[in-house]
């Protein structure tokens, strides 16, 4: 990837680092057939059954975005659709058992990746990232 050119170069790192972080998870996910995007949507059903307007209010897309994402899902057998018992309109997506093994080992795959990554930097420096970038993010 060629480094963005922001005009700071903190910002340019920032960004760096982050695209390829997400760019190594999303083809380490190729491997139990899921994509980021697709991850986040199983990852969101995981504890329960969720509007479909409340997925895509998470994860920040347009309804019809989702709506391909899930069609695709549920296709495989990894989420199902079921009418919501308190509005009938509603349409409510539930994780399948497929589904939850499916994000399962997901879960395992990204936190190899991310051990993997963050492997690189000694304890003390990863406390020291941490620090900073609670810094920079006002938390």
């Amino acid at each position: 990837m060629t480094r963005p050119r922001t005009g700071n170069e903190v910002v340019d790192a920032l960004i760096a680092a982050s695209h390829r972080m997400r760019q190594e998870v999303n083809e380490r996910l190729r491997e139990c057939g899921l994509s980021l995007a697709r991850f986040k949507v199983l990852q969101l059903l995981e504890k329960d059954a969720l509007r479909m307007k409340e997925v895509s209010e998470a994860l920040g897309v347009v309804p019809r975005t989702l709506t391909d994402t899930v069609d695709g899902l549920e296709a495989e057998g990894l989420v199902k659709r079921e009418e919501d018992p308190n509005d009938r309109r509603a349409t409510r997506l539930r994780l399948t058992a497929a589904g939850l093994n499916r994000v399962t080992e997901a879960h395992g795959i990204m936190g190899a990746v991310h051990r993997e990554r963050t492997s690189r930097l000694s304890a003390g420096e990863r406390a020291q990232l941490i620090h900073l970038l609670e810094r920079l993010s006002g938390d």
